[in-house]
């Protein structure tokens, strides 16, 4: 969709992750530019029940939860 857009073929709502490097570019031009969302990024696991914990996913859960905790405020 963003790439339909950046060639012309269109316009696009997208995430401020997905098309700033195109606005960046020139590529793309923002309709409203005084008008931005907040962003709602976030992490989502699911574990099945049948299956066993991966010793792994702690360590991956931890590290997830400080990128949280890192990210710039929007």
């Amino acid at each position: 969709m963003v790439a339909a857009a950046a060639a012309g073929v269109g316009i696009a709502l997208g995430r401020a992750p997905l098309v700033d490097e195109e606005l960046a570019r020139g590529r793309l031009v923002a309709l409203t530019p005084g008008l931005r969302m907040a962003g709602s990024w976030g992490y989502v696991m699911r574990v099945r029940a049948n299956r066993p914990m991966d010793s792994s996913l702690p360590t991956l859960v931890e590290f997830l939860a400080e990128e949280g905790r890192r990210a710039p405020a929007w």
